[in-house]
């Protein structure tokens, strides 16, 4: 099976799905990242864009070894400045076609960031258009329409997962995906304790030790099927 995490930043998917994809990697599932932005607010230091931009990319590359993803894709939009218009919609479009994932992992639609509930609201608009040969992208038109996830949001605000992937025995790969991403660990927010907390608290409604939630997302004659997460 062929799992895709479209996420807004680099460092979402390991914060939002690292454990989930690395369990897929552990079953034998071929993994892909698609990351919307570039990253480029992602810290307050005085650094240049290019070289934030670079470095972040860098740093993406290295976390999407830990889960062996075997594409990533940058699709490189201003960071803090995402917007639902016919380029982004064609760009993730473009993304899946080629990629051709049997299940997306991506944002929740009601999380507090603005780059996270677009690039939602990006994913789950694009299903529809994914066969239509009348829908021109930079990719064929493709005949399965892939089934999607929805992550958790921030602290799980306004959120409650229908399902959990129990993700104790991948945590610590988790862990080290995120620590790949130097730059977004000196900052006011303390992200890896941000993770633990999250994780175990999800773990403890699930009845182990660190877990991550997810909501399928529902498109007409497509109900989600929560045994397509591992």
């Amino acid at each position: 099976m062929k799992v895709t995490a479209i996420m807004a930043h680099p460092d979402d998917t390991d914060l939002w799905c690292g454990g989930t994809l690395r369990k897929y990697y552990e079953q034998g599932h071929e993994i892909s990242v698609v990351v919307v932005t570039n990253g480029r607010t992602g810290t307050n230091e005085a650094v240049s864009d290019s070289w934030l931009i670079e470095t972040r990319q860098q740093e993406q590359l290295s976390s999407a070894k830990i889960y062996g993803a075997k594409e990533v894709l940058f699709l490189g939009n201003d960071d803090s400045e995402l917007f639902e218009t016919p380029e982004t919609r064609k760009q993730i479009i473009t993304a899946i076609r080629k990629l051709a994932p049997d299940v997306i992992l991506t944002h929740n639609l009601k999380d507090q960031n603005s780059d996270h509930r677009v690039t939602a609201q990006l994913v789950t608009n694009s299903l529809i258009p994914l066969p239509l040969y009348t829908v021109r992208a930079d990719a064929p038109a493709v005949e399965t329409v892939p089934v999607v996830f929805m992550a958790d949001t921030y602290a799980g605000i306004d959120n409650q997962p229908e399902v959990y992937v129990d993700i104790t025995q991948q945590y610590p790969f988790k862990e080290k995906a995120l620590g790949c991403h130097k730059t977004q660990l000196t900052g006011e927010i303390k992200w890896m304790e941000l993770m633990a907390l999250q994780s175990r608290f999800r773990g403890f409604q699930a009845g182990c030790g660190y877990a991550e939630g997810f909501t399928g997302f529902r498109v007409y004659s497509s109900i989600p099927d929560y045994h397509l997460l591992p």
